[in-house]
């Protein structure tokens, strides 16, 4: 695999990108609000996604088991801050919390876009951040997964937003496909 210099912005946006494709394409906002002491319960996460937390979906918070390659990624980071990514600290305001996400969203795509770009991967300029989710949902289905369980896993309101979903991606995969052979 790729190895960024430790510490840097590339090694950090790297392991963000990882650590969601392994804890089934958690979003970046949901990351930058895991705690140590209120979402890493021994050998789990424990978390409720941000995007749903005021809806009858908040009643299910989401549990991961810490898998090895997941626990490496965590003891690469400090338990000083009371967060576990170095993206907020205690006592930002909601808009500043809004703005650290979205600014560091954008690094980590354009971080992982140049990772893909040195690995000569067609079309690198597309990659984000988000692709970890896509790519979680994808090799899912591929694997032969249902889409009422990778839906579960996504936390999806319905199967048919898990259905639009991965139909998008196979569309443009189609579409990418096709236009290599023109």
């Amino acid at each position: 695999g790729y190895k960024a210099a430790k510490n840097t912005r590339k090694w950090h946006s790297l392991n963000f990108f990882v650590f969601s494709y392994l804890t089934r394409g958690m979003n970046l906002k949901d990351m930058a609000l895991l705690k140590w002491k209120e979402n890493i319960l021994g050998d789990k996460i424990v978390y409720v996604r941000a995007k749903t937390a005021n809806t009858k979906k908040s009643l299910d918070p989401y549990i991961i088991k810490i898998e090895p390659e997941i626990q490496k990624i965590l003891n690469f980071y400090t338990k000083k801050n009371e967060y576990v990514f170095p993206i907020l600290e205690p006592g930002l305001t909601a808009k500043t919390i809004r703005g650290r996400i979205k600014d560091t969203l954008k690094k980590i795509s354009k971080d992982i876009s140049t990772i893909a770009t040195e690995l000569k991967i067609k079309e690198a300029n597309l990659i984000t951040h988000y692709w970890a989710r896509h790519t979680y949902a994808t090799t899912l289905k591929r694997s032969g997964i249902s889409t009422a369980v990778i839906s579960e896993a996504l936390g999806h309101s319905s199967e048919a937003t898990t259905k639009a979903y991965l139909d998008k991606f196979e569309q443009a995969e189609i579409d990418s496909t096709f236009k290599h052979l023109i």
